[in-house]
């Protein structure tokens, strides 16, 4: 189906419809006429209930004016349609790839993600052409002009993946007859190379889609789903679109080979107080992707880290169900890590509701104390619970300036690990000599770091 909106000329959605039920249309709002008088001069005064708009409400406001917005499966299907017509309680919403508008003009979001995307898109394009890069032979032969060169052997890869199949039907009834779609797609090309890029500008490019997948999964974690075995599925058809865009990089349950340093740096937003938010029954992803946790997620970190000594991700693999590709389901992944494991502990730190239930949690590893993020509620009873003061290790993952992430593990058997939550350690600056760094990750539990102390594991 992810095609069929992506190639779709126009897409009506009953935007304030909570099911198949509800229709497209409403009944018009009331308008009243109040006579004023200015200067003896009597004018025309309509009054009318403010409307509610989507990047104005949240949670169940957002539930019982915008239904159809809540839905996991809808968010890709809005992204990946060139043009949405929201039929909404009181207007009509319109959404395409440059713009989103309505009827009382009085819409005016900070964010609007259909357009943010297509923007993250038309800066991925290939960046030079063969016939007209501005590069030496030489330059052409490295590291970076070879990647170059295979962006452009994919621009009419991307410029579908952006703009469908459905090019033709833009075009005026006149021109329509003597256009073809490989003429279209030139044309949508000449628009997309309106300058000369440089290198630096193509790294920019891989940045933000890298970025632009984050927040992706931001959004769309936060939504809900019938069956939450569709948390990867569901987005399955913008996962495709953006591989166009990362040329060689393998797709990983919600992750991308080419970034997994930083992708792996998700974190649950919030466990609620007072309830329990068990790990899944049924296994739909590995421990560290985040499709493996219900609820949303965000990412700690944007910037590029400085490289972490002792860790190095040998291999990473996913394996789809039968009959499926690796953008769907998948029945087993894990990854095979040279690391460092630093031994730690958990401790519960209760909320202030003194529910016994309710906990947040805090990471001591030697004399540091940090928060743990969980991704689930570690004290709730079953098989996967961790009590207070169990032992648990780190696996330092990311450093910049500012600090040195954890991905927090426990130990299954022998060398086996899965995630159970993620932990921030700050860098402070020596007091004795201004502008030194000391990384307090660097004083583990037990034993001291060192590349003597390099293992492989497997993190499933």
């Amino acid at each position: 189906m992810a095609s069929v909106y992506q190639n779709s000329f126009l897409t009506l959605a009953a935007t304030k419809s909570a099911n198949s039920d509800g229709g497209c249309f409403s009944d018009p709002s009331l308008r009243s006429d109040y006579p004023l008088s200015f200067d003896s001069e009597a004018v025309g005064l309509y009054v009318r209930e403010k409307f509610l708009h989507w990047d104005t409400v949240e949670g169940s406001c957002l539930l019982k004016e915008f239904p159809l917005l809540t839905r996991g499966w809808v968010y890709q299907e809005r992204l990946l349609a060139p043009r949405v017509l929201h039929f909404c309680q009181s207007e009509l919403v319109w959404e395409c790839l440059k713009e989103t508008t309505c009827e009382c003009s009085c819409f005016n979001p900070t964010s609007m993600p259909k357009v943010e995307h297509a923007a993250a898109l038309r800066m991925a394009q290939p960046l030079f052409q063969a016939d007209s890069s501005p590069m030496s032979k030489k330059e052409k032969q490295s590291p970076s002009g070879r990647f170059i060169g295979e962006l452009s052997r994919n621009t009419i890869k991307m410029t579908d993946a952006l703009f469908g199949r459905s090019s033709a039907e833009l075009l005026d009834p006149k021109e329509k007859s003597s256009k073809s779609i490989q003429d279209i797609i030139e044309k949508q090309r000449a628009e997309i190379f309106t300058r000369e890029r440089t290198k630096e500008d193509a790294i920019l490019a891989v940045a933000s889609i890298r970025s632009k997948w984050h927040e992706i999964v931001r959004d769309y974690s936060n939504l809900t789903l019938s069956m939450e075995a569709d948390r990867l599925p569901a987005i399955a058809g913008l996962a495709r679109q953006a591989q166009k865009c990362r040329i060689g990089s393998s797709y990983l349950a919600g992750l991308w080979e080419d970034s997994l340093d930083q992708d792996l740096l998700w974190r649950v937003d919030k466990l609620v107080p007072g309830f329990n938010h068990h790990r899944p029954p049924a296994y739909r992803a590995p421990s560290w992707s985040w499709a493996s946790v219900n609820g949303g997620v965000s990412y700690l970190k944007k910037r590029p880290s400085k490289g972490i000594s002792g860790f190095r991700i040998k291999k990473a693999h996913c394996t789809p169900v039968p009959g499926a590709d690796q953008f769907g389901q998948i029945v087993d992944g894990y990854l095979n890590v040279e690391c460092i494991l630093l031994r730690a502990e958990v401790r519960y730190a209760p909320f202030a509701d003194g529910n016994p239930r309710s906990m947040h949690y805090k990471l001591a590893m030697a004399d540091n104390v940090v928060t743990l993020h969980a991704d689930y509620s570690l004290c709730a009873q079953g098989q996967n619970q961790i009590k207070d003061g169990e032992e648990i290790f780190c696996l330092r993952v990311f450093r910049d300036d500012r600090s040195t992430i954890s991905l927090v593990l426990r130990r299954q058997m022998s060398n086996v690990y899965e995630r159970i939550g993620i932990a921030e350690f700050p860098i402070e600056s020596s007091k004795g000599a201004p502008g030194a760094i000391v990384d307090v990750i660097e004083v583990p539990a037990v034993g001291s770091v060192s590349t003597s102390n390099l293992t492989t594991i497997m993190l499933c």
